[in-house]
């Protein structure tokens, strides 16, 4: 599966490198937009720090696919590269998230993907984002 993977990658940003900046954790592309080492699922993948007027969001990107992983961060897909290391980017970024009571946005998760991570056990709560009306927007299945 990787050489295909590979192969496509360089059949898609080989006419593009030149055009192309690699960034390391913490990078600050414009002030308050960072890059978040989530490495893992891809080597090298990040995830994005979003700061603005107080307000502090981390997105996931593909270190989580499924809420589920949450309260399972050990949980790894045949996807995830680096199994290990997959499981080390969760929690890191999970308990950030928690700790800095960050909101959280993962495409993988149920629309609109935006909620909170609270510590429980070995893991983490997803709390879907309420709707003004209090209906809950999404959450594990």
């Amino acid at each position: 599966m990787m050489p295909a993977m590979v192969q496509i990658a360089r059949h898609n940003l080989d006419p593009i490198k030149d055009r192309v900046t690699l960034v390391e954790d913490g990078f600050e592309n414009v002030p308050g937009i960072r890059a978040l080492d989530a490495a893992g699922h891809t080597v090298g993948y990040m995830g994005v720090s979003v700061e603005s007027e107080g307000q502090r969001l981390i997105h996931l990107c593909d270190c989580c696919l499924h809420a589920l992983q949450t309260e399972h961060p050990t949980w790894t897909a045949v996807f995830d590269a680096d199994p290990t290391r997959v499981v080390e980017t969760r929690r890191r970024l999970f308990k950030l998230a928690a700790d800095e009571e960050r909101l959280v946005f993962s495409y993988h998760f149920p629309f609109p993907g935006l909620g909170r991570l609270a510590a429980a056990g070995d893991g983490w709560r997803w709390q879907p984002l309420m709707a003004p009306d209090g209906a809950a927007q999404g959450g594990p299945p």
